[in-house]
């Protein structure tokens, strides 16, 4: 259980904290523009033994929903991305893996991808960049994972 609440504190309660701290910036400044929040495909595919994980980046997906809703009178949007497998510092810190097992890893998974490739950081980052400049787009969640979530019957 404990394990379960940080995991939900940094991932939805962050989320959370992060996007009403940036709303009330730009409420009080007049601000109108773009929050992104940052989600996972484990928001929409989930795997045995990161039940906590997954609940969380789902949680972010429906913070996502509710805060569009509640700040469009601001003409404040909020989207996320729901990214897939993106080799990083954080993913090889988080599960105590060398940066070679992580490589590793990272390939061998390539194959479960419709691309056959895992994901680079700077895809990601044009996702966000695209919400961000999105003026007709709030409370969505932008997939970039390489079609991971549609081989996902194969993992």
């Amino acid at each position: 259980l404990e394990d379960f609440e940080r995991v939900l504190d940094i991932n939805v309660k962050g989320v959370f904290l992060a996007t009403q701290l940036a709303a009330k910036s730009m409420i009080k400044y007049d601000i109108e523009g773009s929050i992104v929040n940052m989600s996972s495909i484990n928001a929409q595919v989930a795997i045995p033994g990161i039940p906590a994980y997954c609940a969380s980046k789902g949680g972010v997906m429906q913070l996502t929903k509710s805060a569009a809703i509640a700040l469009s009178k601001y003409k404040i949007r909020v989207n996320c991305v729901i990214p897939g497998a993106v080799p990083s510092e954080l993913n090889i810190r988080a599960v105590l893996f060398s940066e070679d097992e992580n490589e590793a890893r990272m390939n061998a998974i390539a194959p479960l991808h419709v691309l056959e490739r895992i994901g680079k950081a700077q895809e990601v980052a044009e996702a966000i960049e695209y919400l961000m400049n999105a003026e007709w787009t709030t409370g969505s969640s932008l997939v970039v994972d390489g079609g991971l979530s549609l081989g996902m019957s194969n993992f």
